[in-house]
């Protein structure tokens, strides 16, 4: 019941796809007699719809797991069906009265709406996967082991299989290493291929920069097929670090659960912060002003992205420029409940190891056109899609990386992280993690409309102004997280 029921909502979006096309050619005005010249290709185009989207394959696939093959599937389609229909539309009326236009304008919106369509299924797939209320075992017992893969193979893929279906998101596979040059670059199961083994203490460092840490060195080949450098490296890595390096030939462990993966270890006296069982207690994050905000979120973000598209642009070609590519740098936060993050900005740095391996220093890797997008935040720009689909909030604590997030700072988990925010107003990148984190949970226990009015106008004079601490503000913060957890804390220089 389900395949003719997909099968028919394509046919359906084919139709609307050339409904859209002609009224699109002409600037949105219609008439009568236009839908009369384009009708014998719109009939047409619909009928033969039946037969090749079928053989195409396109509505054979698992919305919810959409691929690249997929989409190839869905341009094969959307061109078979529009060179068909105006084959034979031409052959019956010459296409009088139809403008040239509207086939391709027909095939790309095809393309797009079909796409869409399958993207809001995985969408809605992966928001029902979603923990409907805060995962205290998430946020805050171990963080998912990172592990970096050598070999592309049916091992690897065997691994990789099982990691997603048994480890319960507890396995997370950062990349893999090929001893095939020609793989770097390209994707394998929906993971990088990196590097080639040769280049491991390269690619640890430059993953360690972008705050994906590696926990464990998977091998899935023989390690006879392996040079000696890369077995040299391996053993300087199990010596020097507290990677495990697992040779997946001797034991398969999902369940080594290493004190070291904790993305909460304290290893020094802190003050003390209220848990994110207590905030959960202590705020109603299920009130109407969380739900209103949410739309609110999406609707300037959608507006702000279409309106900043240019500008956009006009940013990624100046990073090209002053860093090449890519234009974006990626790093793994933790998100609301503890969820992993995968958070973009433009680049403002180059590279943080030159070709040799030796680590460059910041002041040397940044030119003015890198500070100037770091201090006018444009640089930030790309979080507007992570606004839009619901990984962040424009008012919010800002995201941590997992190395900085403990156990004593998990409240401030309790919603979405935000583009800006209570503590980066008043300090920002001045004040101290601590302070950091007790503006923010001050943040959560008085969120309002007004209040976020207050933190986009003085977001504006904080471009301007720079980074500024406001001590009356932290210390009204520090006697708010004294009043949440009960008990006056000493505080910790």
């Amino acid at each position: 019941m389900l395949m003719p029921l997909l099968f028919l909502v394509d046919i359906l979006a084919i139709v609307i796809s050339g409904i859209a096309a002609l009224v699109l050619r002409e600037n949105l005005t219609i008439t009568y007699v236009k839908i009369s010249h384009a009708l014998p290709y719109l009939v047409i185009s619909t009928i033969v719809s039946f037969a090749i989207v079928p053989l195409s394959g396109v509505s054979r696939g698992l919305w919810r797991y959409f691929t690249f093959n997929d989409l190839i599937r869905i341009a094969f389609c959307a061109v078979a069906v529009v060179l068909t229909a105006a084959g034979l539309a031409f052959a019956y009326d010459r296409l009088d009265g139809v403008a040239r236009a509207v086939p391709i304008l027909h095939a790309i919106l095809i393309v797009i709406l079909l796409c869409v369509l399958r993207a809001a299924k995985r969408f809605r797939y992966l928001q029902r996967k979603r923990p409907k209320a805060p995962s205290l075992a998430t946020a805050t017992g171990h963080q998912p082991e990172r592990v970096l893969l050598i070999g592309v193979n049916s091992v690897a893929e065997l691994f990789m299989r099982a990691a997603r279906e048994l480890s319960s998101g507890q396995i997370q596979v950062a990349g893999l290493l090929s001893a095939r040059n020609d793989y770097r670059g390209r994707k394998f199961h929906g993971e990088s291929v990196l590097a080639t083994p040769e280049e491991l203490m390269e690619v640890l460092a430059r993953l360690e920069v972008h705050g994906a840490d590696i926990q464990r060195i998977v091998i899935t080949v023989n390690p006879s097929q392996l040079s000696t450098g890369t077995m040299e490296a391996l053993q300087t890595i199990e010596l020097t670090s507290d990677i495990t390096v697992d040779y997946f030939a001797e034991r398969l462990n999902f369940n080594d659960n290493r004190s070291g993966n904790s993305i909460a270890k304290t290893t020094h006296t802190q003050v003390q912060m209220p848990s994110l069982q207590d905030m959960a207690q202590s705020v109603d994050i299920s009130r109407a002003y969380w739900q209103v905000k949410r739309a609110f979120d999406f609707s300037v973000a959608l507006f702000l992205i279409i309106l900043t598209t240019p500008v956009m642009l006009l940013v990624a070609t100046a990073v090209a420029i002053d860093v090449g590519l890519p234009v974006v740098f990626w790093q793994e936060r933790l998100g609301m409940y503890g969820r992993r993050l995968r958070l973009n900005k433009f680049r403002t740095m180059r590279p943080a190891h030159d070709a040799k391996g030796m680590r460059i220093p910041d002041d040397r890797r940044s030119g003015s056109i890198g500070r100037f997008l770091r201090r006018s935040r444009l640089d930030e720009l790309p979080q507007l899609f992570h606004i839009l689909v619901g990984d962040m909030s424009f008012i919010g604590p800002r995201p941590l990386l997992f190395s900085e997030q403990r156990l004593d700072y998990t409240a401030r988990l309790a919603i979405r992280p935000g583009l800006t925010g209570w503590a980066q107003v008043h300090g920002g990148r001045a004040v101290t993690l601590d302070d950091k984190v007790a503006m923010d949970l001050w943040y959560i226990c008085h969120a309002n409309f007004f209040l976020d009015a207050v933190i986009v106008l003085k977001t504006f004079r904080m471009i301007v102004v720079g980074d500024k601490p406001d001590e009356s503000v932290i210390t009204s913060a520090r006697r708010g997280v004294d009043a949440l957890v009960g008990r006056r804390s000493p505080r910790v220089h």
